[in-house]
Formats: C-alpha cells, structure tokens, sequence
C-alpha cells in the first residue's frame, strides 16, 4: 500500500482511499446505518486516464461539506476532485489538474 485518506461524507459515514502497490487508487465507505459494517474496496476514477501511477492522496470536507479529493502522481502532477455537491450520493466530478 502506498498511501490512504479518510474522510467524513456529508451523512457521517466514513469514505476511505488506498493506492495499491501499482499506483492504482480504491476506495469504500461505511453503510448506511451500519456501523463498521463496510462495502467492499472497489477501484476509482484515476486521474489522466490512470496512466501514471498516484503515489500521495489526502481527503477533506470543504466549509460547505462538499468533499474532495487531492492526489498526486509518480510525475510530480498534481490532481484534485470533488463531489458535484455535498450530498454524499451524488457523483464526483472529473479529476483536474491542480497547480
């Protein structure tokens, strides 16, 4: 594993992020109404088309508890997403380059 982040989705559950030893980034979160009870890990968008390896990702609500998702990969690059609201449901937005 190369790094994980953790971070508190809108409802309270916990969303978790890990780079696997390929650089390949995955994730899962708390059920709803379950405590400690997690979905499986599944694989997540990499940003440019996952064509580099990520290598560091940190995880944070913003002040309207919108999360997002920074990363930066085995180049120097570095990638940043976030949810397209704060509703802990909705989707993520495309990775973007963030300098």
């Amino acid at each position: 594993m190369a790094d994980i982040a953790a971070a508190i989705l809108s409802d309270g559950r916990l969303q978790v992020w890990v780079i696997d030893k390929d650089g390949r980034l995955h994730s899962r979160y708390e059920r709803a109404g379950a405590k400690l009870e997690w979905t499986p890990w599944s694989p997540f968008e990499q940003p440019g088309q996952g064509q580099v390896p990520l290598v560091s990702l940190v995880a944070t609500p913003s002040e309207d508890k919108n999360l997002q998702l920074f990363a930066l990969d085995r180049n120097g690059e570095r990638w940043a997403t976030c949810k397209t609201t704060a509703d802990s449901h909705s989707p993520w937005k495309p990775w973007s380059k963030f300098s």
